[in-house]
């Protein structure tokens, strides 16, 4: 990912695999556009729900993660399934509902536990 300037315009460098791409563009770019239109800090943001984690996440302390996550419903519950795949998967995106986010100071997520996961734009009609 690259950010900076050339001149006075503002350049981004997305990376080249697909999933990849989209995670940078929901997480840096969407917000860079945002303020670059003048809208301010904290102003509106993507849409956030709580779900429960069907299974557990793994994840690299010292490396903030993005998993490409998919909502159900089971017993009244709204459950997310993480769903994995290489980041030139484009099948990982279509099935795709949202993110969660893993701290960077994590090693993982547990099954059971509620998370937030941000929603995509496709899917924010679906689950309200």
């Amino acid at each position: 990912t690259i950010i900076g300037c050339c001149g006075p315009k503002p350049l981004v460098g997305l990376p080249g695999h697909v999933a990849s791409a989209l995670v940078i563009a929901e997480v840096f770019l969407r917000p860079l556009l945002g303020r670059l239109q003048g809208m301010r800090a904290g102003g509106p943001g993507p849409t956030i729900i709580k779900a429960k984690l069907e299974r557990n996440i793994e994840s690299v302390a010292g490396r903030e993660d993005y998993v490409r996550v998919r909502l159900f419903r089971e017993n009244g519950s709204l459950m997310v399934q993480p769903l994995y795949g290489k980041s030139g998967l484009i099948s990982t995106l279509v099935n795709a509902h949202g993110l969660v986010k893993v701290n960077m100071h994590s090693e993982g997520l547990y099954r059971g536990e509620m998370v937030d996961v941000r929603l995509l734009d496709a899917a924010e009609e679906a689950w309200f």
